[in-house]
C-alpha cells in the first residue's frame, strides 16, 4: 500500500483523479485533429512527449513521494510512455496523408485502455 498518511492520501486522490482528467482531455484534442486532420502540436511527437504533457508534468514532478514506490504507480510509466509514442506515430502518419493502420490504432487503443486501467486501479487502492 502507499506509504502516505491519510491527508496525503486524500490528496493524492485529488491529483489522480486531475491526473485521469487531464489525460482523457489530452486524448479528445488528439482525436479530434486525427479525425478533423488538424495540425497537431508539435510537443505531442517529440521524443520526450510523455514528460511534457500535463499528465506526465504531475507523475515527473508533482506526484507525492510516498506514490512513486508503489508498484502499480511505477507500471504506469511504461503504458503512458508507450501511449505517447504510439499518438505520434499515428499523428506523423495522418499529417503525411497516410492512413493510420486498423494495427497502429488497435496498439494505441489498447495502450490507453490499459493505462486507464493501471489509473483506476492506484486510484481504488488509495481510495481502500
Amino acid at each position: 500500500m502507499l506509504n502516505i498518511n491519510p491527508e496525503m492520501l486524500q490528496e493524492t486522490l485529488k491529483q489522480v483523479d486531475q491526473a485521469i482528467y487531464n489525460h482523457q482531455q489530452w486524448h479528445k484534442d488528439l482525436m479530434r485533429v486525427l479525425i478533423c486532420r488538424l495540425p497537431y502540436d508539435h510537443r505531442d511527437v517529440v521524443d520526450d512527449a510523455h514528460r511534457q504533457c500535463r499528465f506526465g508534468q504531475w507523475y515527473y514532478s508533482g506526484a507525492p513521494e510516498g506514490a512513486r514506490d508503489h508498484a502499480r504507480f511505477i507500471a504506469i510509466e511504461s503504458e503512458h510512455e508507450r501511449l505517447h509514442h504510439l499518438a505520434a506515430r499515428l499523428l506523423q502518419a495522418s499529417a503525411n496523408k497516410a492512413s493510420v493502420s486498423p494495427h497502429d490504432y488497435d496498439n494505441f487503443d489498447n495502450t490507453r485502455d490499459r493505462l486507464i486501467l493501471q489509473l483506476q486501479s492506484l486510484r481504488f487502492e488509495i481510495e481502500d
